[in-house]
């Protein structure tokens, strides 16, 4: 009798101790440790970031810090943190939440016009991606990059085609250029250089002559009249007379006598 009450007990601790392993693993891993009221958040992680500055990034958004501090080291997502942009769901468990952070990468949609000035492309773009515009002006003026793609300070904005891209959100400066100069070789395919070379311009006078277009019309409907005049005028060689080359050379002697 006693032996048989002993293997009862016993078994009931077995089970007490097998249940509370069970619910610390699924509360840990499984059940909803979120705390944000909206579907959606979303968290920004940089290239420099450790689990340390992640945590406290984290913190606002889940219940337990501490668990889902627990389950990223179980799952060897400490070791292995990958810069980006991601999007948390409400209701999601450490192991979802987890799976996101190391596999979801989002793509933001960065957006530029027409920039005047190779430092206001900079400011513009670093307010989309991860890159600060001192390391994408670095990339910009990269003189060995400059020098074997014929390009130059003076117009290497010609590059940047106005438009809108999908980048990731820690696309460096460097991948920015790389992506911004690949757009810019499939734009400048052999029919488009062939339409230029007709009318003796290159891809870069093709973009300051939009330029001087947009401009002189920011109305799409009068743009196609205008830049007719201009090419005439350079088909006969004859000076633009562009009030906005006027515009540009004033600002352009200011920014040097400011330097």
């Amino acid at each position: 009798m006693y032996k048989r009450k002993l293997i009862v007990l016993i078994s009931l601790i077995g089970i007490g101790i097998g249940t509370y392993f069970i619910f610390n693993f699924y509360n840990i891993f499984f059940w909803n440790n979120t705390v944000f009221k909206n579907k959606h958040s979303y968290v920004f992680i940089d290239h420099d970031d450790t689990m340390d500055s992640l945590h406290i990034q984290l913190e606002p958004l889940l219940k337990s810090s501490q668990n889902f501090l627990i389950a990223a080291e179980k799952k060897g997502y400490s070791q292995n943190i990958k810069p980006g942009k991601y999007r948390l769901t409400r209701g999601s468990g450490n192991n979802d939440l987890i799976n996101v952070l190391r596999s979801k990468r989002l793509t933001v949609k960065v957006i530029f016009n027409n920039q005047e000035r190779i430092e206001n492309l900079a400011k513009r773009v670093s307010s989309q991606i991860a890159a600060d515009s001192s390391s994408l002006m670095d990339a910009f003026y990269n003189t060995s990059f400059l020098e074997s793609n014929g390009f130059s300070e003076e117009n290497i904005l010609a590059m940047y085609l106005p438009n809108s891209y999908d980048l990731f959100w820690d696309t460096t400066a460097e991948g920015f250029r790389k992506k911004m100069f690949n757009n810019y070789q499939q734009f400048w395919n052999k029919d488009r250089l062939n339409k230029a070379k007709a009318k003796n311009l290159s891809p870069i006078d093709v973009y300051i002559l939009a330029s001087i277009v947009q401009k002189e019309s920011p109305k799409e409907d009068e743009q196609p009249r205008v830049a007719a005049v201009y090419l005439n005028r350079l088909a006969k060689r004859m000076k633009l007379q562009a009030d906005p080359t006027v515009i540009y050379a004033l600002k352009n002697r200011l920014m040097i006598l400011i330097k």
